[in-house]
């Protein structure tokens, strides 16, 4: 028996270092503009929110499991020294998504519905392109310039569909706080859309 149980800690031995090996290998990219226009990158969003079946204020983390993705949650200090970034991709498409324990939901669905812009416009786009690629995408935490603006752009599209948001924005009177509770986003993010789409 003794045996048996130290062969079976080599074999696990011999298994963990075979994935650390591989991901080694591993190429991680970094997004890349996908220099699609802002009415394009809308477009888009619009239409993969109606092709996974997303519908305003709808459970976003069931819907990250459904692309095969999941959420991992960290502490403050965990985000600093992270080098993890905002969203990992692996060459499968498989992904995880890092949102902070101290934010709140509205501002978490937010990122997550950014993360997927990342993982739309800067991972599968390219993909398509180069379908045989073995590579992975990382997007920075603290990423700027135009990828961040197109992953916003998807973001907002994709929660706040323009047409439902004028619809739904009108029908409040042009209450913020109660546009931003429909479509469970902040705020913030209801302001910005609002102000984008021409409203005063």
């Amino acid at each position: 028996m003794p045996g048996y149980a130290g062969q079976a800690k080599t074999t696990r031995a011999y298994c963990r270092l075979a994935q650390i090996g591989e991901n080694a290998q591993m190429t991680y990219r970094t997004p890349q503009p996908s220099k699609l226009s802002k009415e394009s990158i809308s477009h888009l969003a619009e239409k993969f929110s109606a092709r996974v079946g997303y519908e305003a204020g709808c459970d976003l983390e069931s819907l990250i499991l459904k692309l095969g993705g999941k959420l991992e949650y960290q502490d403050f200090w965990e985000l600093e020294e992270s080098d993890s970034g905002s969203i990992t991709v692996e060459p499968d498409n498989s992904f995880t998504v890092y949102l902070a324990n101290h934010t709140s939901i509205a501002r978490d669905r937010f990122t997550v519905a950014h993360e997927l812009g990342h993982l739309v416009l800067h991972f599968l786009l390219p993909k398509a392109t180069d379908p045989t690629g073995d590579w992975g995408l990382k997007a920075s935490r603290f990423g700027t310039g135009i990828t961040e603006t197109e992953a916003n752009q998807f973001a907002a599209s994709f929660l706040m569909p323009e047409k439902q948001f004028r619809e739904v924005h009108e029908r409040f009177g042009c209450d913020i706080v109660e546009t931003a509770d429909y479509f469970g986003v902040s705020f913030s993010a209801a302001s910005v859309r609002a102000a984008a789409l021409g409203f005063e």
